[in-house]
């Protein structure tokens, strides 16, 4: 035998014994337990809140609200940059029918945008159902038995806030004695502190704002902000009653016809 196959047969030799040496009692016991553990971490059923739901599937509340109406509407329902849903008097006012249009079609050329898929949206009509029917269970709850029947949410399709059928002038007078308090004879001031160019009254805001969102904020105030609503409104000022359904719509005509207005262009001076 030449030297090379001596070599390579002790080589055999010694890899036989090494497999040997470790196919020892005390061995064998450790890889079976080693592998009896692989085997249970990867045989364990697979949690069903780890698979993948697409998102016309979503059919949660929670998860629907958060994903597109929180970042307008606050996670709670309140203290976002719109309006509150969290608020049992919107919610006396609004149908379930109006809640749904709103959410499908949104509000055209304002800040609400239409969430319906057929109007170019995300969420399918079962999801939008799904939005509505959270948003009555969350938040609805009872006024006191002594709250008076509030006004409608929307006067009309053709003119929601009914603005055309209001009396600007009697509104301006309505401002000065119900809102100027807080926002300032310019609505360009709150509780005496200047806000600058901004304000309820701005051309800025108003581009911001619908008809409808103005009566409703006169009607519902804003809560989560300590803005009262129309009846606690009146009755903190020189009225010492509630707002009336004319003396709404003359408030809404004039804040409306205040944004509007054209700003007054500079005059140059010759030096």
């Amino acid at each position: 035998m030449t030297n090379t196959r001596r070599s390579r047969s002790r080589q055999r030799l010694g890899y036989s014994r090494g497999v040997q040496s470790l196919a020892t009692p005390s061995t064998q016991t450790w890889i079976g337990s080693l592998l009896l553990l692989a085997l249970l971490a990867g045989c364990g059923k697979p949690d069903p809140a780890d698979h993948y739901v697409r998102p016309e599937q979503v059919m949660d509340f929670a998860k629907l609200f958060g994903q597109n109406c929180s970042g307008c509407h606050g996670m709670d329902g309140q203290l976002g940059p719109a309006p509150p849903l969290n608020d049992p008097l919107f919610q006396m006012i609004i149908s379930d029918s109006q809640i749904s249009d709103l959410i499908h079609k949104g509000r055209e050329g304002y800040a609400m945008p239409a969430f319906a898929i057929a109007e170019g949206g995300p969420l399918s009509d079962a999801q939008i159902q799904v939005i509505v029917d959270g948003v009555r269970k969350q938040w609805k709850s009872d006024l006191p038995a002594e709250t008076p029947e509030p006004p409608v949410y929307q006067v009309s399709q053709d003119d929601p806030a009914g603005v055309r059928d209001g009396n600007v002038d009697a509104g301006k007078k309505l401002f000065t004695t119900v809102c100027m308090k807080c926002h300032g004879a310019d609505g360009r001031e709150a509780d005496g502190q200047s806000s600058g160019d901004g304000g309820i009254l701005s051309h800025a805001f108003g581009e911001l704002v619908s008809d409808q969102l103005i009566r409703r904020i006169i009607i519902t105030g804003r809560p989560d902000l300590d803005m009262p609503d129309y009846v606690e409104l009146g009755k903190q000022s020189d009225l010492k009653r509630p707002l009336t359904e004319q003396e709404i719509i003359d408030l809404a005509a004039y804040v409306r016809s205040a944004q509007h207005a054209p700003k007054p262009v500079p005059q140059r001076v010759a030096l």
